[in-house]
């Protein structure tokens, strides 16, 4: 007998967002980092510590590139030797930092160019945030662009779970694996993923993989099985992540029981302090 497995928008978004996390953390340990610890020596700047969002708390030569990449986030630009822009390590970076798999890359006043996806617009757009605003503008900006980024394709679904989740996994570049089936394999897998999404996500996979040298399934329904069994529910529970602030309040998505919340904050809570606090409770 065979079991009809379905890859709806949620499975597919979670998915991929598995395949991008796990790809992304080898890439981050293996080359970005020593990139960030040679910018960073070039820079000869002091630096700080800072809360360490999303994944990054999970070992330490992550938490070094988290910290070392937001100090590098907060430098004017007035304050760069020109230099600085010819290295090959900020030539990396910044060909990382600005990529359309962030969103939609803009020159700000930092080292850094700063991307804005859906979501970060509709939090300069929306007053006052909360859940149901925040979701409706996004999908609005998602759907009137041709925004192809990890969070743009979430806000395409409507779905806020879908949106907190992916927005964690991209904390450090918003300012902001492939899967395998087994060889034998008796299921069938039901393709429910809207167009619109399947399209862009083309976009983003395309991009990823040749970016990073990688090869993130595409997303099509021949490959259903594959984002099928990427999608763990189980790991975007607890998941926390700041999306705006206002005066000295932090405003943070975080999903409990796959179920969304938001909540303000006179300090930033990562994913690692608010999946501890559920655990206590």
């Amino acid at each position: 007998m065979t079991d009809c497995r379905v890859v709806d928008n949620r499975v597919f978004l979670l998915g991929l967002d598995n395949m991008y996390r796990e790809q992304m953390k080898q890439c981050e340990e293996n080359e970005l980092l020593s990139h960030a610890q040679n910018l960073v020596d070039n820079l000869g700047i002091k630096i700080s510590n800072v809360p360490t969002e999303g994944y990054y708390h999970e070992n330490r030569r992550l938490t070094e590139y988290f910290t070392l990449m937001r100090n590098m986030q907060a430098i004017p630009r007035e304050d760069i030797d020109s230099k600085i822009y010819d290295s090959d390590s900020y030539k990396q970076l910044h060909k990382i930092t600005s990529s359309r798999i962030f969103g939609l890359p803009y020159c700000g006043e930092k080292l850094f160019d700063d991307t804005k996806d859906p979501l970060s617009l509709a939090l300069q757009e929306v007053r006052p945030w909360n859940i149901n605003n925040l979701v409706e503008v996004s999908y609005e900006n998602a759907s009137s662009s041709d925004d192809f980024s990890l969070v743009g394709l979430a806000a395409l679904s409507k779905d806020a779970t879908n949106i907190a989740a992916l927005r964690e996994s991209v904390v450090l570049y918003q300012q902001a694996i492939s899967g395998c089936l087994s060889s034998y394999d008796t299921s069938q897998y039901e393709w429910r993923v809207d167009d619109i999404i399947q399209e862009r996500a083309t976009f983003f996979v395309d991009t990823f993989n040749k970016l990073f040298n990688a090869n993130i399934s595409q997303p099509t329904k021949d490959n259903a099985g594959a984002f099928y069994h990427a999608c763990d529910l189980s790991k975007i529970d607890g998941r926390c992540v700041r999306i705006g602030y206002e005066d000295e309040l932090h405003y943070h998505w975080a999903i409990n029981n796959n179920l969304i919340k938001d909540f303000w904050a006179p300090e930033i809570w990562t994913t690692e302090r608010y999946a501890e606090n559920l655990t206590s409770t």
